[in-house]
């Protein structure tokens, strides 16, 4: 199991997207990855994230699937090459097979939530090391 403990300097200019509709979590997952020095974007839809993922290169993305707009579902489709993803959903339809099934390469990791802001930091921490 990979270790939690991420040194500051391995985070650094890493920039995370974070994909959320809940301001509250999606506030809560960016304050928490800039604690730990990661350089965060947010987005609340997956429209806004397709434009920022356009627009800026980024290391991880941390995905919500269930999104207005464009959900995390359509988003990953829309994505030829992404940078490695973390998702974090509560939306029972999916889970880890499914997600592997679905979107294989794309997604680095597959957590379910409420998901401890520990494993959230481990999982970005894996994803930017493999990006």
């Amino acid at each position: 199991m990979a270790s939690f403990a991420v040194a500051i300097g391995e985070t650094v200019g890493t920039r995370v997207l974070v994909v959320e509709d809940d301001a509250d979590v999606r506030s809560s997952l960016s304050e928490v990855l800039r604690q730990e020095g990661y350089n965060v974007a947010e987005a609340a839809d997956g429209a806004a994230a397709r434009e920022l993922l356009s627009e800026q290169s980024f290391d991880v993305v941390t995905l919500d699937l269930r999104l207005p707009v464009l959900n995390g579902v359509e988003l990953l489709a829309s994505q030829e090459k992404p940078p490695p993803v973390v998702v974090l959903s509560a939306f029972s339809y999916f889970d880890q097979v499914e997600v592997q099934r679905r979107f294989g390469n794309k997604v680095s990791a597959f957590l379910r939530k409420p998901a401890t802001p520990l494993l959230v930091l481990a999982a970005v921490a894996e994803a930017a090391r493999a990006s």
